[in-house]
């Protein structure tokens, strides 16, 4: 019930000054809405459970930073501040997507799973959001703390 009353308030913490000088949340909500838009897998009108799709790939496969898919009592780990979602492809055409979140005080290492095709590639980082789009990304990387990182994979056309 209180957050609905904060939704529908209007007042200093509920409003944002989209016109604020210098603010840089309207490119960057630009930038997510430009993500949503290209990305199939973040327009599915169904829930991610886990099942198979036509590719043969789960449509979601949690893991944890070691690279390993998180299970049962992996989820309980009180320790557990740092995992990621591989979503899997409908169409071998379709780009592989990964979003990595790391919700702790530190930075993390996190082991990236084999790409589905091509090499995984940098497309958000809310730690570093003027990032260059399409850094590729190779074995462990470096999680700041508190940041989501997007990352994509697309078959090298020939």
């Amino acid at each position: 019930l209180e957050f609905r009353r904060v939704l529908f308030r209007s007042g200093p913490l509920t409003w944002l000054d989209w016109n604020g000088s210098g603010s840089s949340l309207r490119p960057f909500i630009a930038r997510l809405t430009a993500l949503r838009a290209h990305y199939q897998a973040l327009r599915r009108t169904r829930w991610f459970d886990g099942n198979l799709t036509a590719t043969g790939e789960r449509d979601v496969t949690w893991l944890a930073c070691d690279g390993n898919p998180l299970s049962g009592s992996r989820w309980d780990e009180p320790a557990l501040r740092c995992f990621g979602m591989q979503l899997g492809r409908e169409t071998a055409t379709e780009p592989g997507l990964l979003i990595l979140i790391n919700g702790g005080e530190s930075d993390c290492d996190f082991v990236l799973p084999r790409a589905p095709s091509g090499e995984w590639r940098l497309q958000l980082d809310t730690a570093a959001p003027d990032t260059a789009v399409g850094m590729p990304c190779h074995g462990p990387i470096r999680m700041p703390a508190h940041a989501l990182l997007v990352l994509d994979s697309t078959a090298a056309s020939a």
